[in-house]
């Protein structure tokens, strides 16, 4: 939690100082001079840095031939490369890629755990030796006295004073003994864990300073990389027509280099950009050049993180998806299967319900279900029925079912896709999966589609469950179409709750077998609710639905009012059994609407407590605009009720019109109304649509079928 905190608070101050670096110069100008570069110069700039981080990588290489751990530089110039991407993509900024590149090389060199140890320790002090080579190039301009301190003005002999040291302290650090009496002090802390990593390191050095020559090879190419970083940016200054001499680059890039050591921002980005614009400014360059000149050496540096992360993609994604990984299966006799579901218990939706019913019915399988923790209450493992329930990231406190966020928010989302995929592939190393199972083709489907693609050999099966209308979940999906139709792609098997989900998937690009097994209801539940005879000629009309514009809970209402002055002799009411974002609005409209009266509004009801207020009522409604399935009328057939729906979605796939239902159009509340009076005014018609209803629910709907009909859809992936 800190680490995040931290990170969020350096993500911060770097939007922070780029946007006061920004708003400080007249950006039409600011553009029109980074225009002015050409791309040959731009290329010759980002081959130039490059150079520079080759030459960076041979320092590393010399100092990790001291113990004999010879790598191929065009190895170590990649991990390098990585080392730049994840310093600005994760946490802990360059500290970060630095442990990121010495991991790599402690992973490929496969040596015993104090050899990695020395590997890790063996990266820092390859930083610490290319900090050198800018003190000393730094403090050399000071020595001999170079026309470019004077832009430092008064505080110029402070600075070069403090350079200078810097620059004793660490060539004695490095090549002598002087300054090791330091450690020996700390060396007697009565921290075991300290004292033991501080003798560790002096072990390290003194093996360093008996390869005297390694460590001044080290230190030349450090000043060698000084030099070719610096040529990167002449090359632009040039291209943009500066005329600030090479001397001066190097001399104002080292101090910038030295400053961002200050870790305030991510990667250095903004203290850099700001740092040099100030130098650049003190020659007498106008702002917007001096801002034209950082931000391309930015974009240099992201050029060379870009490179970084497609090598990462590809080894994880595409050279390593062929390798076969030994692992350590227990052998219980069942197979796993990974969940992936963004919400799972205690959240109860559609999608949360069909997985508990189905695998507390499977216990041939064994599952584990990556989900999001939405509240820091709630355990980050336990067991539920047949599922073991692993929860990644947290949230600050539960979400209530009125809330806009009820599943989170964006950011909560997003991170939860790589955190479950990390988590799945931690458990893969020990209990492998035999299968993986995505909830909908949304986050739960994003997290399993980055495990299929590390692990192509595993099966993955992909339940479609959505509710919203296809075009609202392709606005959602934006920019993102191509990633998303990637899940429907690479699925190995597809079940959807409904055909009109079935037929969704093969318009986006579903190649898979694809089966249709709806969610189910729970029979025995309704099995004793005994139907009330109501003392009263008031009759219940109920709709059990979140409170949200897809569920048409205002056509419902408006229908009410319509229903009203048509029947003004018979008594109703309507319940909602639900809560959502609409609520408020909803609430308001009965209002206007003068039925207030006849609208109750129940808020959020337990499942367990629903078949009770459905064995009072008379008619179930819910004039859905769209709808993946419908188990809120299921549940209702079940408890013998007539229900009204409209044909969208996965509706007609159980809603027979005249049979064991009737249909109302979308949004038109005056026809809702007449279907409603049609069936409080016929007895005998309710009560035969209500049993051909229950009857069709008992027969293909029951969660014994279902479980069995997902039992041989996993039995038939794991047999890929």
């Amino acid at each position: 939690m800190l680490k995040n905190l931290i990170y969020l608070l350096k993500i911060a101050a770097t939007a922070i100082l780029i946007w006061f670096l920004l708003s400080k110069i007249d950006l039409p100008r600011f553009f029109s001079e980074m225009r002015n570069v050409d791309i040959d110069s731009f290329l010759l700039a980002v081959l130039l840095s490059g150079i520079g981080w080759w030459i960076n990588s041979l320092r590393w290489g010399a100092l990790l031939e001291i113990f004999n751990v010879k790598i191929k530089s065009p190895r170590l110039f990649l991990y390098n490369l990585v080392g730049i991407f994840y310093g600005i993509v994760l946490p802990g900024g360059k500290i970060t890629g630095d442990l990121v590149r010495a991991y790599q090389i402690a992973r490929d060199h496969r040596g015993e755990c104090e050899m990695k140890n020395q590997i890790f320790l063996l990266s820092f002090i390859d930083v610490g030796m290319g900090l050198l080579g800018y003190v000393i190039f730094a403090g050399i301009f000071f020595i001999i006295r170079h026309p470019s301190i004077n832009y430092l003005g008064s505080s110029s002999f402070i600075i070069g004073a403090v350079l200078l040291l810097m620059a004793v302290l660490g060539l004695g650090f490095i090549f002598s003994n002087l300054f090791d009496f330091l450690i020996k002090i700390f060396v007697k802390i009565p921290l075991a864990s300290l004292r033991k990593f501080l003798v560790f390191v002096l072990s390290v050095l003194i093996t360093c300073r008996k390869r005297k020559y390694q460590l001044l090879k080290s230190l030349s190419l450090s000043l060698i990389g000084v030099l070719s970083g610096a040529a990167a940016l002449y090359v632009i200054s040039e291209a943009l027509g500066l005329g600030v001499g090479f001397w001066t680059i190097v001399f104002f890039n080292s101090l910038v280099i030295i400053l961002i050591t200050i870790p305030i921002t991510i990667a250095g980005i903004g203290l850099r950009e700001g740092g040099l614009i100030y130098l650049l400014v003190q020659t007498g360059l106008a702002s917007e050049r001096a801002a034209a000149l950082s931000f391309l050496n930015l974009f240099m540096i992201m050029a060379l993180a870009s490179l970084g992360g497609l090598w990462e993609f590809y080894y994880h994604f595409l050279k390593r998806r062929g390798k076969t990984r030994i692992t350590t299966r227990i052998d219980t006799g069942t197979t796993h299967i990974g969940i992936f579901s963004l919400a799972y218990i205690p959240f109860v939706g559609g999608a949360e319900l069909a997985v508990k019913e189905i695998t507390d019915r499977l216990l041939q399988h064994r599952f584990t279900c990556f989900t999001h923790r939405f509240n820091r209450e709630w355990p980050r493992q336990e067991k539920i029925g047949n599922v073991e329930v692993v929860r990644v990231g947290q949230s600050a406190k539960c979400q209530v079912p009125s809330a806009k966020n009820y599943y989170g928010h964006f950011w909560q989302k997003a991170l939860y896709v790589f955190r479950a995929w990390r988590a799945a592939e931690k458990l893969h190393k020990q209990q492998p999966f035999d299968a993986i199972w995505a909830m909908m083709a949304a986050y739960g489907g994003l997290a399993a589609l980055l495990f299929k693609l590390r692990h192509p050999r595993v099966p993955m099966l992909l339940t479609l469950q959505e509710g919203d209308s296809e075009g609202h979940i392709l606005r959602r999906v934006g920019i993102f179409y191509p990633l998303w139709r990637l899940i429907f792609k690479k699925a190995d098997y597809i079940q959807t709750i409904s055909n009109y989900l079935a037929d969704f998937a093969r318009r986006h690009g579903a190649r898979c077998p694809i089966e249709v097994v709806p969610n189910g209801v729970d029979i025995k539940s309704y099995e004793n609710t005994k139907k009330y005879e109501s003392t009263k000629k008031e009759k219940i009309i109920i709709t059990t639905s979140r409170l949200v514009h897809k569920n048409g809970i205002d056509t419902l209402i408006r229908a009410a009012a319509e229903l009203k002055a048509l029947t003004s002799n018979s008594k109703f009411t309507i319940q909602i059994l639900g809560g959502g974002p609409e609520e408020e609005n909803l609430k308001k409209l009965a209002i206007d609407l003068k039925i207030q009266d006849q609208v109750e509004f129940l808020g959020h009801v337990d499942p367990e407590r629903i078949p009770d207020y459905l064995a009072k009522a008379d008619i179930f409604v819910r004039p859905s605009r769209s709808e993946g399935l419908g188990s809120s009328f299921l549940e209702a057939m079940a408890a013998g009720l007539p229900i009204i729906g409209t044909p969208v979605g996965g509706i007609p796939d159980f809603l027979k019109e005249g049979e064991t239902g009737f249909f109302c159009r979308v949004d038109d509340p005056v026809d809702l109304a007449e279907k409603i009076k049609l069936l409080l005014t016929d007895a005998d018609l309710r009560q035969k649509i209500s049993q051909a209803g229950r009857a069709l629910v008992v027969k293909n709907y029951s969660w014994d079928i279902i479980a069995g009909k997902m039992n041989k859809i996993f039995t038939r992936l794991c047999a890929f």
